[in-house]
């Protein structure tokens, strides 16, 4: 009998440890994220429909333009043979995307909505305001709410992260299908530029970007924790249902990004989010994959080996290790606005803190000579690397770095002892002050 319960124990402990499933099913809301994310940068345009009132008195402007879904405006062109489904699958892979296409629903998608450009015209006005002009509701006229205005301080404050949701202004655009439903994608307009350098004055004080401002979200509870999971479309790529996720419980683990089939751990549980499907009501359901004890997770940073900018060799980040320092790990890009107006404070971690941390910067990009050069030009003195965005997606995914810039400070060993991001740079300048 004892050595029947003793086996009943056993099996029993056995299946505690198990994976189980959990099915999930997120509610798309409209308002402030849990964390911004930029969408696509808008194209120029040489002629647009939209007329600016003259009261406005713009001293110069520009027209522009976007896709309501650009994936789905692409594979448009796939269709009518106006692109090859190579560059179809190219454009998709640089956009941020981490899989392929579902052509199946893109063919449903394309045949429900027609082409949806949406006309923006952004100028200056004599007193320096930013103004915009957009065609949300896409019928090619301006209305009164339209018309959208930044002071030259709310552009100085944006700048400096101060206020950002504040002042950024929340636009929905709305395209009615010939069936009669509507669809809607939720953004904030932010007048600071996608990128950092233009050809002339007129088009560096025009540019601007979008932010997405729309997110699922839904809650479960797994080994009686409460945990929250919020889900974003990659830049404005919903249609592929290609998302990125943010899980959030009472741990001291709270907010961390992963991708499917990648590994949440905190101190009680492994989670997985196994596969997702997105419902025709705008919901989205979720496969997880759960267990406890947690799995083992480690580092990888220390044992790679990565392209140095400056010399063009395969180094490997574990030199940086043993030197009786703390190492900052900066991922970031030279396409990537708030990744550039860090770079102040960046300077100045290096200027002030040299005897106490190895700063060491990853650029997450297209080009390593562009990086280079924009190094060189900026005074980026310390050990930087390069990651190619178009062939090394999985070896970012894997390091679990999606979101710039990504700030993490180990100790000379090589433990992990804070991550953040912009807005929190100064918490981590503050312990580097701290460290005797």
């Amino acid at each position: 009998m004892r050595k029947f319960i003793l086996l009943l124990s056993m099996s029993f402990l056995c299946l505690s440890i198990h994976a189980q499933k959990t099915t999930l099913v997120l509610h798309k809301v409209a308002g402030k994220l849990p964390y911004g994310f930029y969408g696509y940068p808008p194209s120029d345009e040489d002629i647009s429909p939209l007329v600016i009132p003259d009261s406005l008195h713009l001293k110069y402007y520009n027209y522009y333009f976007t896709y309501l879904a650009p994936i789905e405006e692409n594979f448009r062109k796939v269709r009518q043979g106006a692109m090859t489904f190579d560059d179809f699958q190219l454009r998709l892979k640089r956009s941020g995307a981490k899989k392929n296409a579902d052509t199946a629903l893109l063919n449903k998608l394309i045949l429900k909505y027609p082409s949806t450009k949406i006309h923006i015209i952004s100028g200056v006005d004599k007193n320096n305001n930013k103004v915009f002009l957009i065609d949300s509701n896409l019928d090619n006229n301006i209305s009164k709410d339209e018309i959208f205005m930044f002071s030259a301080a709310d552009v100085d404050s944006i700048k400096k992260h101060k206020d950002y949701y504040v002042k950024n202004k929340i636009i929905t655009f709305k395209q009615k299908a010939p069936d009669g439903s509507i669809r809607e994608l939720n953004i904030r307009i932010t007048p600071i530029p996608y990128f950092t350098s233009y050809e002339n004055e007129s088009k560096t004080q025009t540019s601007f970007g979008f932010v997405q401002d729309e997110y699922w979200t839904g809650t479960t509870r797994i080994y009686n924790q409460d945990l929250i999971i919020y889900a974003i479309p990659r830049g404005t790529v919903n249609e592929l249902g290609d998302m990125r996720f943010n899980i959030k419980c009472d741990t001291v683990v709270n907010k961390i990004p992963i991708d499917i089939k990648d590994e949440w751990t905190n101190g009680k549980f492994s989670l997985e989010i196994d596969t997702l499907n997105t419902l025709n009501d705008g919901t989205i359901k979720l496969f997880l994959t759960h267990q406890s004890p947690p799995k083992k997770h480690n580092d990888t940073t220390f044992s790679m080996r990565i392209k140095n900018v400056k010399t063009g060799e395969l180094d490997s980040l574990g030199s940086l290790l043993h030197k009786g320092k703390y190492i900052l790990v900066d991922y970031w890009g030279t396409w990537c606005a708030p990744c550039i107006a860090q770079l102040p404070d960046l300077k100045s971690i290096n200027a002030k803190f040299s005897d106490k941390i190895n700063l060491a910067s990853i650029a997450y990009d297209f080009d390593i000579n562009k990086v280079k050069a924009f190094e060189e030009n900026n005074g980026m003195a310390w050990p930087s690397y390069f990651i190619d965005r178009t062939a090394n997606q999985k070896l970012v995914k894997y390091l679990k770095v999606l979101a710039y810039p990504t700030y993490r400070l180990y100790n000379d060993r090589g433990k992990l002892l804070f991550e953040g991001n912009s807005e929190q740079l100064k918490n981590i300048i503050e312990k580097i002050a701290k460290i005797n």
